[in-house]
């Protein structure tokens, strides 16, 4: 025998149908369409606010011109030194400490800085050092040309920098080898 639905359960499954479709409406339309539009916004305050940087330096393109020749001026005359100290491992902290200045005044977020108190070999005398350091492209550049252009004589033996892609704000890291020579200072 064939039992008949009765008008109350008629009601709850049109009320179960319908809070089921407006329940997949929002999960598969109005929460995909507000993720997209918020990503949407984001990318164009990014965009605006590159372009008011952009617009910045071009509107004090002059001054900044004349910044960078005084410096290149300033590179031209101070020549290059090789590290001097007593002892190794005072060269070690000497350069330890000018290459974290050079970073924090790039800015680059330090991670880690090795600057071994040793001599690499006895042929080179040359003190090892690894940087591992994030920041944005501005900062690994200015780090770079201060490493270029510093009054401390380096060699890069590796250089690699890559995206980040865990950090937001900061999506370089940038990992650096390099080499610093010094010599003794006769003590007095």
């Amino acid at each position: 025998m064939t039992r008949r639905i009765t008008p109350r359960e008629r009601r709850t499954i049109v009320a179960g149908a319908v809070v089921s479709a407006v329940a997949l409406g929002v999960a598969y339309g109005a929460l995909p369409f507000a993720r997209r539009w918020s990503a949407r916004e984001e990318l164009i305050a990014a965009r605006r606010g590159e372009l008011a940087r952009l617009r910045t330096l071009a509107a004090h393109e002059p001054a900044l011109r004349q910044a960078l020749a005084e410096r290149e001026a300033r590179a031209a005359v101070a020549p290059r030194r090789v590290l001097a100290a007593r002892t190794a491992a005072l060269a070690a902290s000497t350069l330890q400490t000018t290459l974290r200045s050079w970073a924090e005044s790039a800015p680059l977020a330090v991670s880690s800085l090795d600057v071994s108190g040793e001599p690499d070999s006895a042929a080179t005398g040359a003190l090892p050092a690894t940087l591992t350091a994030l920041g944005d492209v501005q900062a690994v550049g200015a780090f770079l040309e201060a490493l270029r252009r510093g009054p401390l004589l380096v060699e890069v033996r590796e250089l690699h920098v890559r995206p980040n892609n865990a950090l937001r704000g900061e999506p370089l890291q940038l990992t650096l080898t390099l080499a610093a020579p010094w010599v003794q200072e006769e003590s007095r």
